[in-house]
């Protein structure tokens, strides 16, 4: 309801894109129970390409912008791409931990434990942002005042700048709808069906 009440879904169709859209309700206890990426695969995902979807991408805010980096991190052939507009990408210890090492690419964990996801969000992201060709597009976008804006600059830095967007702004609605005009004007984002 929160895309709709934003107005991201008019959004769409004033920019001339002709999409089938989905809004999912991924609630915080999907992600408690790490089942968030089941349930998009098995609810959402499979059900559109059982139907011929074959240009699928994935729209994520704060929390929605993690689970759609950890799908694209399970299971990239499934999607075209993934815009995560101010995505969670972990507690300032793990952000603090990757600025210290001098960014992501020079970031070396010893281990990182089973359930740690930020972290092992992070590892995926180094060795996908290090081989872009081929995988799903990513676009990102954030407020330059949002409390999350450190590990947005990690991320934005090992991105082509035509796939970051940012504005002034924090962590709201407010700062978000301008940065999804921004994007679907200004992205390589579909313009056609299915």
């Amino acid at each position: 309801m929160q895309f709709e009440t934003a107005q991201f879904v008019q959004a769409v169709y004033d920019a001339g894109i002709h999409a089938d859209m989905v809004a999912v309700e991924a609630h915080y206890g999907y992600y408690a129970t790490r089942t968030v990426v089941t349930r998009l695969r098995e609810d959402v995902i499979a059900p559109a390409r059982a139907q011929g979807y074959t240009q699928i991408w994935l729209v994520g805010v704060s929390m929605g912008g993690l689970g759609a980096l950890l799908y694209v991190r399970a299971y990239p052939e499934d999607l075209t791409g993934v815009v995560a507009l101010a995505p969670f990408l972990g507690a300032p210890d793990v952000i603090t931990e990757i600025r210290a090492a001098g960014g992501v690419q020079h970031w070396h964990p010893a281990t990182i434990a089973p359930g740690d996801a930020p972290r092992q969000l992070w590892q995926w992201l180094k060795t996908s942002l290090a081989r872009p060709e081929g995988g799903p597009a990513l676009y990102l976008g954030y407020g330059q005042q949002d409390r999350l804006a450190p590990a947005h600059h990690l991320l934005a830095s090992n991105l082509p700048v035509t796939q970051v967007f940012t504005t002034r702004g924090g962590h709201d609605w407010q700062t978000w709808r301008p940065l999804w005009q921004a994007l679907l004007t200004h992205a390589a984002l579909p313009s056609g069906s299915p």
